[in-house]
């Protein structure tokens, strides 16, 4: 009896350290990142292939919280020539590095600030780079 008490003490012990971990945020760096992506009032969209920047502001929301919506994992493949470059601003003024969340699509991988991601195997990466391809085309009619 003694041992199956102490047997069960124990996978409690293990059960709780599990889920205390699960539970655990996300480093506050990136959790931080992300945030102020939603809450960005403005964003500029550049294609590598145009001169011409978008300066997008009022729909906004509609570029920020799909961005959010993308799966996305830690990558270590290294993002190639940009081909989409999305800068959002904390202020509504498109200046102040300190004020800016950079993202680089490349062919492979993007990057946030640095930080580089990906999709995850069962999700191709081209869905990616289609999703930028619409949003570029909807923010240029």
């Amino acid at each position: 009896m003694r041992k199956f008490i102490i047997g069960s003490c124990v996978v409690m012990a293990v059960l709780v350290g599990a889920i205390i971990w699960a539970l655990q945020p996300l480093p506050e760096k990136e959790e931080d990142v992300f945030n102020r992506i939603g809450q960005a009032p403005c964003a500029k969209f550049e294609y590598c292939e145009s001169e011409e920047p978008i300066f997008v502001t009022s729909e906004i929301r509609q570029l920020s919280t799909s961005f959010l919506s993308l799966t996305l994992e830690s990558s270590d493949i290294p993002v190639s020539d940009w081909i989409y470059r999305v800068t959002f601003y904390n202020r509504e003024t498109f200046i102040g590095e300190d004020q800016e969340i950079v993202i680089l699509v490349g062919e492979n991988s993007l990057s946030v600030n640095g930080e580089i991601y990906s999709t995850p195997e069962e999700i191709p990466y081209e869905s990616i780079l289609e999703y930028y391809d619409g949003k570029y085309q909807y923010f240029t009619e």
